[in-house]
C-alpha cells in the first residue's frame, strides 16, 4: 500500500517569544490510501556462503558375505613317532627293580639276567608311569617293557 498527502501550502509565522525565530507550520488537509504497484524483478544472486563443519561418521555397514574356500596347503612334516617301548638297564644287582618309564600306560615287561636268559618276577604297577619288577633272587640285567 502506497501512503499519499495532499498539503495546503505552508505557512511562515514569526516566533511571537523570540522575534529572531521562524516558524513553518504545515498542515495535511487529506490522505489517500492506494494499492501498491507490480512486484519489481528479482536482484542478483548474492555470493555462495562458506561451506559448513563435516557432519558426524556414519554407522558401519554390515559384513560382506564369506568369501570361497581356498585350496588344501601342503601335507606338514611327520610327527614324532609315539614312545611306545623301553629298555631299562640294571647294573647293580638287587632283587628289586623299581622302572620308571614315563610310557603313559601300563606295558608287558620281560626281564633277563645279565646273560640274556629270561627271568620270572612278579610286576607291581605304582601308576602309568612307574612299575616295581621283585625278583625270587637278586640280579642284574634289562627290562624290556612295550
Amino acid at each position: 500500500m502506497a501512503l499519499e498527502t495532499n498539503d495546503t501550502p505552508n505557512r511562515v509565522v514569526v516566533d511571537k517569544r523570540d522575534q529572531n525565530k521562524i516558524v513553518v507550520q504545515e498542515q495535511i488537509t487529506h490522505i489517500e490510501i492506494a494499492q501498491g504497484g507490480p512486484q519489481g524483478i528479482p536482484g542478483p544472486t548474492g555470493p555462495t556462503g562458506n561451506t559448513g563443519p563435516a557432519g558426524p561418521q556414519g554407522s558401519t555397514g554390515p559384513s560382506g558375505s564369506a568369501g570361497a574356500t581356498g585350496p588344501q596347503g601342503p601335507q606338514g612334516p611327520a610327527g614324532p613317532s609315539p614312545v611306545i617301548a623301553y629298555t631299562h638297564l640294571q647294573n647293580a644287582v638287587s632283587l628289586s627293580w623299581v622302572i620308571t618309564h614315563n610310557l603313559g600306560f601300563y606295558p608287558n615287561v620281560v626281564v633277563t639276567d645279565s646273560a640274556g636268559t629270561v627271568v620270572e618276577g612278579d610286576l607291581s604297577y605304582a601308576s602309568v608311569n612307574q612299575l616295581t619288577v621283585t625278583l625270587s633272587h637278586a640280579i642284574s640285567g634289562s627290562a624290556y617293557l612295550s
